[in-house]
């Protein structure tokens, strides 16, 4: 099995003539110096892109193995609800040429890109600026999330900040579905167990099920509805996560949260 790096994608995509099976003439997103645009992550890698109709959309090519990819995209490809972008699997749909001189074609998720900010990025503005009309409004938008979350099959299973985007109407999207649980997966371990601190201290590969959003989901909900109400727990901190980047810091914040040992929280 091919194992390509960062950089095999960059060279393979940073082509006029990149081998694609399906797409044509992608336009990579480049910055001021024309090094194509990448977001970087633990498994894969992220390619924008302004596709023929001037649409912008991504490449996500993955540097870590993934067994569950093809199941669950192919589910988000024919179930998506509003709540995730349109994203598919695309099977041996990139050439590469690796670093140890092998080469082939490899599997590429492709979709739409949802354009906002992240929720990291809102709540940390709306935090420094001590916004608590802007806080209410994201802890709100968030708990509508939930409720909409709630009422699916499926569970998200990397639920944070980072991956939820604020549209420009003030909408959330969850984005990256590659440790999703869905119910074709009942009775297999995860790939991916979710970010710390935005993952119940106690879950093992084992615990892959319906259940697994509910920790993070409802860490965040408190925090953020403890913040909007409280922006001063804010100063010193950079990032979101930091607040609850400790057992201590949880306990502080949300006691309640700190002594659920379940995951399903009623």
């Amino acid at each position: 099995m091919l194992s390509p790096t960062i950089t095999d994608y960059i060279h393979a995509l940073d082509s006029d003539h990149a081998t694609l099976r399906t797409i044509r003439a992608p336009l990579l997103q480049r910055d001021e110096y024309g090094v194509p645009e990448i977001i970087a992550g633990n498994s894969a890698v992220i390619f924008p892109y302004t596709d023929r109709d001037g649409r912008r959309r991504f490449f996500k090519c993955h540097i870590r193995p993934n067994p569950h990819l093809r199941t669950i995209y192919e589910y988000v490809w024919h179930h998506r609800p509003t709540i995730l972008p349109e994203a598919r699997l695309l099977p041996g749909e990139l050439f590469v040429h690796t670093t140890d001189g092998r080469s082939g074609w490899i599997d590429v998720v492709e979709g739409a890109w949802i354009e906002g900010e992240t929720l990291a990025r809102a709540i940390s503005g709306a935090a420094k600026a001590r916004d608590r009309q802007r806080l209410g409004a994201l802890a709100d938008a968030f708990d509508r999330l939930l409720c909409t979350l709630r009422e699916c099959e499926w569970a998200h299973g990397d639920i944070k900040p980072e991956n939820i985007v604020v549209g420009t109407s003030g909408e959330l999207t969850l984005i990256d579905c590659d440790a999703m649980w869905i119910p074709a997966l009942e009775g297999h371990r995860a790939v991916e167990l979710g970010t710390p601190p935005w993952r119940h201290p106690a879950r093992e590969a084992n615990v892959f099920d319906k259940s697994i959003d509910d920790y993070p989901a409802h860490l965040i909900s408190i925090t953020l509805r403890l913040l909007s109400l409280n922006p001063a727990l804010w100063p010193g901190y950079s990032r979101f996560e930091e607040l609850v980047s400790t057992s201590a810091q949880v306990d502080k914040l949300a006691p309640q949260m700190a002594k659920t040992a379940i995951y399903n929280i009623p």
